[in-house]
């Protein structure tokens, strides 16, 4: 298929960034660990780590994925779709499978029927109404249906605007190679608040709506919008990413947000409040995915010279094998809980799970990183 000549680039605010999302759901998960009477330590009306975290990581995702598809509509990125699908799930796929089978095998989950055990390793857990294996593996259904929903429609695009270019009837914005993209990335926050308003409405539980595939299909569409800001849009990309109040508005604007939705946290398993149906549909997502994003803009000119040196090398490493550290981590957790719990354990756990993680990125994720970059 030929090496790829469009290398992605190398932005240090999102590489820190990465590493702080992974970090708070590091933090967020290991609430077993700590005594009930410190949770507030860990969490707090205005701070939930793990949400933010999550939210962080589909935005990143967003723009990088997105933004990849972008280049190669406009020529800076000379690689085709099929390279592109076989580049993210040699990514994705392989490093989740080998984790899968690792934590069945050491006992650190319950082994699943063949069935669920297929579906798991397909990403159809979430459309078959299966259980993961992974606690986390909802969130990693999401990502992978979402890079092959923008593929699709970038395809979809890159045909369009080739029949429109021999029909001049056509709107001229359909001529432009990445105009269906472009357009579902405006459209795809209204078809998700939509569908989260229709569950909700339905009755369906607060952690059947924040870990679906369908109520969440917009979670990557506010980290394409700002790819897309900063291709076509660059001067302006460039005067937002100047303003320095942006990352206290933009963290203040969290905390305020979080506070407004306290079921998101608690009774996850009831459906959302008749009263708050509207605001947790249709307000606090899309705001929620627009502060994602706009913290990734607010931290565009972060440099790790800017941090002590060894907090930096510690934040390289940690984005570096976050991928792995996000997939053991909970069976750590697991694990250690039969410790006991206290500041001991906790900070093992913070610990090992890094450890672990890097270990991971070793001989799980780097083998498979080396393949994809020969396509």
């Amino acid at each position: 298929m030929g090496r790829s000549s469009g290398a992605s680039a190398f932005y240090e605010g999102i590489d820190f960034l990465r590493a702080a999302a992974v970090f708070l759901v590091l933090w967020s998960h290991g609430g077993p660990l700590v005594p009930a009477a410190d949770h507030s330590l860990l969490y707090s009306q205005f701070f939930r780590p793990g949400f933010w975290g999550v939210t962080l990581f589909f935005s990143i995702s967003g723009f990088l994925i997105v933004g990849q598809l972008l280049d190669m509509a406009s020529g800076r990125r000379d690689e085709s779709l099929r390279v592109f699908i076989y580049r993210r799930c040699l990514r994705t796929m392989p490093t989740y499978w080998l984790t899968t089978l690792l934590v069945l095998v050491f006992g650190l989950a319950a082994w699943p029927g063949a069935l669920q055990l297929l579906a798991n390793l397909l990403f159809v857990q979430d459309f078959a109404a299966i259980g993961s294996v992974l606690p986390v593996a909802w969130s990693l259904v999401i990502e992978v249906w979402s890079y092959l929903l923008f593929a699709g429609l970038a395809w979809g695009s890159r045909a369009l605007a080739y029949r429109a270019s021999r029909n001049l009837d056509w709107f001229p914005l359909l001529r432009s190679w990445d105009s269906l993209l472009l357009v579902s990335l405006v459209c795809l926050p209204l078809v998700a608040a939509l569908i989260r308003l229709d569950w909700a409405v339905q009755g369906a539980s607060v952690q059947e709506i924040k870990q679906s595939f369908a109520p969440q299909i917009d979670a990557l569409a506010y980290g394409g919008m700002l790819a897309w800001l900063k291709r076509y849009q660059s001067p302006l990309f460039e005067r937002l990413t100047r303003l320095r109040w942006l990352i206290p508005v933009c963290l203040l604007c969290m905390a305020l947000a979080t506070a407004t939705v306290p079921e998101l946290f608690a009774a996850v398993q009831q459906p959302v409040e008749a009263r708050r149906v509207f605001w947790l549909a249709v307000v606090f997502y899309p705001c929620a995915g627009f502060l994602a994003s706009l913290l990734l803009l607010s931290f565009w000119n972060f440099r790790y010279v800017s941090l002590f040196a060894p907090l930096a090398a510690l934040c390289r490493a940690l984005s570096r094998c976050s991928y792995s550290v996000y997939l053991l981590h909970v069976s750590l957790a697991a694990w250690l809980t039969s410790w006991g719990s206290g500041l001991g354990p906790f900070a093992a756990y913070l610990i090992g799970s890094i450890l672990l993680g890097a270990l991971g990125w070793r001989v799980l994720e780097r083998p498979f990183t080396r393949l994809r970059y020969l396509l």
